[in-house]
């Protein structure tokens, strides 16, 4: 099974959406989640050619003016797609195994970027959890840091790696290694 999530900061952009499509394409992507898209709206047209011939449920949050927005979506040939809840920062989706039936939960989020929404996005991650107690990937654009080895510059709102990290500990999730890089982000 292979998995993809991706804050692309805008699939406006140019050339973002053939760098998604590649992205799906060559690896023959399972399952999708992709944050910060920037769009209010996704054509069917426009999901069709991100995935080519191969079939995919998609849902979606719109954006927020030029904020936000996420899509997900999962190979209809591999798993049954059943949305759970859309949030204002989160889109939880069941994924159940066509085969085996085998289900488990995957969660694709946006964390506010400002001071102001980050306690209702900390309190909708719990709320999203308490819904679900099997396996669950949650992934995205937190917005948050856990320790200042984090940051490229080592400066951090103690206040709120303090409340995140509580989250992680409270609910026992286990951080995913990026084996390849220091940080899981990128500027262009």
């Amino acid at each position: 099974m292979i998995g993809f999530l991706w804050n692309i900061r805008g699939l406006g952009k140019l050339g973002r959406i053939p760098a998604l499509v590649s992205r799906i394409r060559e690896p023959h992507a399972d399952f999708v989640g992709v944050s910060e898209t920037k769009k209010d709206f996704f054509s069917p047209g426009l999901l069709r050619f991100i995935t080519g011939s191969v079939p995919f449920e998609w849902t979606y949050l719109p954006a927020t003016g030029l904020a936000g927005g996420i899509i997900v979506g999962a190979n209809s040939d591999i798993f049954k797609l059943t949305v759970c809840e859309i949030l204002k920062f989160s889109v939880s989706v069941m994924l159940s195994d066509l085969k085996t039936g085998f289900s488990w939960k995957l969660v694709i989020i946006y964390g506010s970027p400002y001071e102001e929404g980050k306690q209702a996005f900390l309190d909708e991650l719990h709320r999203v959890m308490v819904k679900w107690r099997g396996l669950t990937l949650i992934g995205g654009d937190f917005n948050l840091v856990r320790f200042s080895s984090d940051k490229s510059n080592g400066v951090i709102n103690h206040k709120w790696a303090d409340a995140f990290n509580e989250w992680v500990n409270k609910w026992a999730l286990i951080e995913l290694d990026a084996r390849n890089r220091r940080f899981t982000w990128t500027n262009n």
